[in-house]
């Protein structure tokens, strides 16, 4: 996890997963602390949330959850 592998919520937010209105989960950066997230697009609700599905706030950058490679 690099500085440079952050993206900013104002440059660009996690692609939905096709056919829900739901992202997957990513990491973010908020008030501080880095917690894992995901993004809800629906109607009238766009908000980030926690894994327990409760909203968080200040969501300033956020970035892909890279997993190891299989050996």
């Amino acid at each position: 996890m690099n500085a440079k592998d952050w993206i900013k919520v104002e440059d660009r937010l996690p692609d939905r997963i096709e056919g829900l209105n739901v992202t997957m989960n990513v990491l973010v950066y908020h008030k501080g602390c880095l917690s894992m997230a995901w993004y809800s697009y629906k109607q009238g609700e766009k908000c980030w949330c926690n894994t327990m599905g409760w909203r968080i706030s200040e969501v300033t950058h956020w970035m892909p959850i890279v997993f190891p490679k299989e050996d």
